[in-house]
Formats: structure tokens, sequence, C-alpha cells
């Protein structure tokens, strides 16, 4: 079966069929399909669009960011071993396989390079595993076009289901495509309308979406909406007795920092601080897009006093035992415990229950998969073996399938 399984991936990764639009890219995209079904009805689906957001120029205040970026970086990776030993084995390969181009720009502290780069960042290779980047090039054909097509509109489809404003849909019964029988105009209006402000992504980095009332809508961003929304509904229902106070939120494996984007954005979650850790080369990422997005004086990198206002703080993961806040209300893990080795993982959950006074709430995968000869790792397998945490709630993720959402909360702090 493995064998068939490679087989299949030369196949689907031959530049023959990645032409007309059979890549392992596309082939993986219908597969995360939550409406499945659609592509029995293609004729239903739309053909839209994808819109591009030309690269803003590069100003003199960008320049300035990628020095405070640059400084950062280089005080994080200070220690290589250490660095080296916080990074999964799968993240270091995907690192050395897309990241070359940002490392050069850091490694040689040229501010105009990094600068002209992050300009663009949403459309390179090294936002891989972040964002889809480079892979739009696997759209450009007929059959590929039509596959991120129906994909964006099924992310945004499955955001209103969630929120109710379009019927979900049954694979048992009933009419197939039926969220879009007004148009995605009028499911985008309906869910801005639920969440009380526009879904239109921030015009940082050139990126690329789908346009409709007049949002840009990214293939990532609906699940990042969905997942803030969680976060919000998880903090009232389970941290009652905060209530209009001011939060401490920490996320562990921030991406880009569009979760941390949107939380801020929804403006449902009183925050005194929200603080990332993670990869110091993605923390390039992550200040940049933070800083361009919500005001550069909101956020503080590694190595500078906290800046006067600010609310973000981009931390490297050498970082977690000095930073300046080591009580948290809220801890955050979207998508990225399950690539890191279980040990690493333990180290987290053992800080959650030492700093996390209120929830740890995890949105990942559970699927059994082998990557460089161990299974990923599986956070309610790992929660369990650091003990003293109380599961309260446990549910499939509303808009990807294969997803679980858990929030945590400690209850024994001296248990070992």
């Amino acid at each position: 079966m493995s064998s068939l399984r490679t087989l299949a991936k030369k196949i689907l990764s031959s530049r023959v069929l990645k032409t007309f639009g059979l890549s392992l890219i596309n082939y993986d995209l219908v597969k995360y399909t939550k409406h499945y079904l659609w592509f029995f009805n293609l004729r239903k689906v739309p053909r839209l669009t994808i819109a591009y957001t030309p690269a803003r120029e590069v100003t003199g205040d960008d320049v300035l960011l990628c020095e405070r970026l640059i400084s950062a970086y280089h005080m994080a990776t200070s220690d290589r071993k250490e660095v080296a030993d916080r990074t999964s084995e799968l993240w270091a390969k995907g690192i050395e396989l897309h990241y070359g181009k940002l490392a050069a720009a850091l490694e040689s502290r040229n501010l105009n390079q990094l600068a002209t780069i992050l300009a663009s960042m949403f459309r390179q290779g090294f936002v891989y595993g972040l964002a889809s980047g480079d892979l739009i090039e696997h759209s450009f054909s007929r059959i590929g076009s039509k596959i991120w097509s129906l994909k964006y509109q099924d992310n945004i489809v499955a955001l209103a289901e969630f929120l109710g404003v379009v019927r979900a849909e049954s694979t048992q019964q009933g009419v197939k495509v039926h969220g879009l029988k007004d148009g995605l105009d009028a499911v985008v209006a309906k869910i801005e309308e639920a969440i009380g402000m526009s879904m239109d992504f921030p015009d940082v980095g050139a990126p690329y979406g789908v346009r409709a009332n007049k949002a840009l809508i990214t293939m990532e961003h609906p699940e990042h909406i969905y997942v803030a929304l969680r976060v919000h509904n998880a903090i009232r229902d389970y941290l009652g007795e905060r209530n209009g106070k001011k939060l401490h939120l920490m996320e562990i494996g921030a991406g880009v920092g569009d979760l941390a984007y949107w939380i801020v954005k929804l403006q449902r979650i009183p925050l005194h601080t929200y603080t990332i850790i993670d990869l110091p080369i993605v923390n390039v990422m992550q200040g940049y897009f933070l800083s361009k997005a919500l005001g550069a004086s909101k956020v503080s990198l590694y190595g500078e006093p906290a800046r006067e206002g600010a609310v973000m703080f981009v931390l490297p993961t050498v970082a977690i035992d000095s930073m300046p806040h080591q009580n948290f209300d809220v801890l955050i893990n979207q998508n990225s415990m399950p690539e890191m080795p279980e040990q690493i993982v333990e180290n987290y959950i053992r800080f959650a229950k030492s700093h996390v006074s209120g929830i740890f709430f995890s949105y990942n995968h559970e699927a059994y998969s082998i990557v460089y000869g161990k299974p990923q790792v599986l956070v309610p397998e790992v929660v369990a073996c650091v003990k003293g945490f109380q599961r309260l709630s446990r549910n499939a993720s509303g808009v990807r399938s294969g997803y679980v959402e858990e929030t945590y909360k400690v209850v024994d702090r001296s248990s070992k």
C-alpha cells in the first residue's frame, strides 16, 4: 500500500499533470474540501477569479521596521544549538527547502532586500506551511482554477454554516450547494453582519484571494476567524468570573500572526497583552505582518524594551522562560503541536500547568501520521501524561474536517 501511495505521489507531482491541474497540491485541496459533494455538482459552483493585491512600495518606516526585525532575529538565534533543539525535524526540513530567500536577507542584514521581499510575502515560497504563497501556480490551469475556486467558496460557506446564517448542508439529503444560491456576495454580507466587521484581509504582504462583498478573502482566514470566535466562546463559557477584565493571552505557533490579528479586530476579548511564541524566522513574518496591520507601536519584538501602548509581544521559543508576562489567562495552540516533537509539546503543557490560570485552547488534527519515523503528537495524550488538567470541552471543528477543538483547565498544579 505504501509503495502505491508513493507511486501516486510521483505521478501527481509530474510536470505534465501539473500543467493540466492534476497536481498533488490540488489533490490535497480536493481531500480537504468539507462540502465534497460539490464536486458532483460543479455547474452550481461559480468559477471565481482570483484577485491579487500589488505589493506596496517600500517606505522608510518599512526599512526601520526591518532593522528591528533583523536585530530581534539575530538576538534570538545567537545560540544556534538551542534554536535547533527547539525546532522539529519537520519544520527544520521545511525551512531548509523553502526559507532560503528570507534567511539570506536576514543573515546578510540587508534591510532593503528584507523590506522588499516581505512586501510581497504572501506570494513567496517561504510562507510554506503558513499560507498558500507561491502554490497559487497550481490554480493556473482550467481544472486547477475550478478546484481553487471551489475550495475558497467551501471555506467561506463553512464559516457561514457555523454562524447559522446559511443552512448547514447534509450529505444525506437536500439540495447541494444551497448555501451559494444567492451568490457569494450575499453569504459574505451575512457573515459580516453576524461578526460585526468586514472580512477584508489587510493590505499587507501582497495578499491574494477572492473578492466578495468588496472584501478580499484568502484561502486561510475564514478558518482563523472561526478559531478566533471559538476562543472567545471558550473565554465566555469558562472564564466568566473575569468578564470585562483585560486578559493576558499567549499563542504558541502563530502562523504569520493572522489569528492574533482577527482576535484583535473582532474586539470580543478585552486584551491586556497577546504574546506569541514561535521559531525566530517565523517571528520575522509575524512581526512584519502585525506591525503593518495593527501599527508598529502596538508590537514589541524580542530584545526590545516594552513599547508604550504595545499589545503584541512577538518572541522566539528560547524566550519562554524570560518573557515579561509570566501569568496568562489563556494559552492557544492552533494547528502546530502535532508538528512538534513530543518533548517540546510536553514542555509547553507543563508551562501551561505552571503559568496559565485560565484555560488552554487547542485546535489541532489528531491524524495518525508517521513523520520521520514517528507518529505526530496527539495533544490530549500529552495533556493526560502531564496530569493536573480537566477537559472542559471537546468538539469537532465546524469548518475543517478532521480537526478537533478542546478546552482544558488546570485543576491541580502539584500533580506529577
